[in-house]
């Protein structure tokens, strides 16, 4: 596995160093469903159930729209519904922590416009702690109540989605979130004109 450099992962305060994954209450959803094709849908739901409970399972699959998909097979679903099945398994277990690694990319725009919202709705209303890593500008700015900007693997910025909008701290955060009206070129001395304050800093190279 990974041999971690530098830092600490805790979970409620506690190292997950050394923690065995079934123990850490984290639970994962990838980019792909990763379903298993050798167990129906009820028993990819339950894989992380000890012991097993269909009741559970059956509560899970209500809870993403799929009430009655326990025992088909996983290569008969749709994108849409494998990613919910996904979920429903990651569910299960009740995690503390929920990880979401790019779990919309698969799918088509307007399929994953629609899961998005109905993911945000849902992990809202079972108040869970998620971590999600997105390319996605509307993804993050739907699912989070934090967004952390990360360039050449170095933070830029943490803050609400609002804060990030009104406040960049550079061009290219400003660029991510959507912002176009952006000046780099060269101005001649005369030209400038500098205010006590305002919502956009100047940042000036260069002096002729």
């Amino acid at each position: 596995g990974l041999v971690p450099a530098e830092g600490v992962v805790e979970v409620a305060g506690v190292s997950m160093a050394g923690v065995p994954p079934h123990r850490r209450g984290v639970g994962m959803m990838f980019q792909h469903d990763l379903l298993f094709p050798h167990l129906d849908v009820a028993g990819n739901v339950g894989f992380g159930l000890r012991p097993a409970d269909p009741r559970r399972v059956d509560e899970m699959l209500a809870l993403v729209g799929l009430t009655g998909f326990g025992p088909r097979a996983t290569d008969t679903l749709s994108g849409g519904q494998a990613q919910r099945v996904a979920l429903a398994r990651a569910l299960a277990p009740q995690p503390r922590v929920l990880l979401l690694d790019e779990p919309f990319g698969a799918l088509d725009a307007v399929l994953k416009a629609e899961l998005v919202l109905e993911v945000q709705l849902l992990l809202r209303e079972l108040g869970m702690t998620v971590l999600a890593v997105t390319h996605d500008r509307q993804e993050a700015f739907t699912l989070a109540d934090r967004v952390a900007v990360l360039r050449d693997g170095r933070l830029v910025q943490v803050g609400t989605p609002d804060e990030l909008w009104n406040d960049p701290s550079d061009t290219y955060v400003a660029r991510l979130v959507g912002l176009s009206v952006l000046e780099e070129r060269a101005y001649r001395p005369e030209d400038i004109r500098v205010a006590e304050d305002g919502p956009w800093p100047a940042v000036v190279t260069g002096s002729t």
